[in-house]
């Protein structure tokens, strides 16, 4: 899939979450500027309750939300504040910028919005999904078994919360892997779309990883 297509994103979110919980999404009004890439993930994000926001770590504003600060223009914003997330005000698929508190500009972080967007939901829903598994100081043998039952979609720069993000995924599971650059430790997190049992799931996270469920983005089938 492409990631920066919003065919591929809604796609995705089928497979995740099931068919759409709206018909159809009230396009958002001309009279508010943005990028064409943020426009679509409004209009294909906003077809399930939790697919704009699925975490509560961070959040993408509502367009009446958005504001431009530094002549950037701020989409994302950390749940405590410490860290935005801007993109240029023109463009069909322009940048992405970020900065945290401590930082006087912002940085460049992404070519491509739309890229950047359809990352961001899949970081958040392994975060968020019924049935996730976390792997702190992963082992080698860890992170083999994630990247051999597992299909890699990418690898991007992040920063916030680790420099390198590998993403992947699988029949009904999601998986990023997470390091800063030059540091031989990682951090795998896991999550299936079900709390019913995934094959996939259960061979990847072994006894010595942590485990949880929340609420089940769609109903266990």
């Amino acid at each position: 899939m492409n990631l920066d297509d919003s065919a591929s994103l809604r796609q995705r979110m089928e497979a995740w979450y099931g068919p759409s919980d709206v018909a159809d999404v009230a396009p958002v009004p001309p009279t508010i500027d943005m990028p064409r890439a943020l426009r679509s993930w409004y209009e294909v994000a906003g077809r399930w309750a939790d697919a704009i926001n699925p975490s509560d770590s961070t959040k993408v504003m509502s367009p009446e939300q958005l504001y431009v600060e530094d002549g950037r223009l701020v989409f994302m914003t950390e749940y405590i504040g410490d860290w935005a997330w801007a993109t240029d005000t023109v463009g069909d698929d322009p940048a992405v910028y970020d900065r945290s508190d401590d930082d006087a500009d912002w940085r460049f972080l992404s070519p491509g919005l739309g890229e950047f967007l359809h990352l961001f939901w899949l970081f958040n829903a392994v975060t968020s999904a019924p049935a996730v598994a976390v792997k702190h100081l992963a082992r080698p043998k860890d992170l083999s078994s994630v990247q051999s039952g597992m299909h890699h979609i990418a690898t991007v720069n992040w920063r916030c919360p680790l420099e390198v993000l590998k993403f992947y995924e699988a029949d009904g599971t999601l998986a990023y892997i997470a390091s800063d650059a030059g540091s031989p430790s990682a951090f795998i997190n896991l999550g299936a779309s079900t709390r019913s049992a995934n094959p996939v799931f259960e061979s990847i996270a072994g006894q010595s990883w942590y485990r949880y469920q929340r609420r089940p983005a769609v109903a266990d089938g």
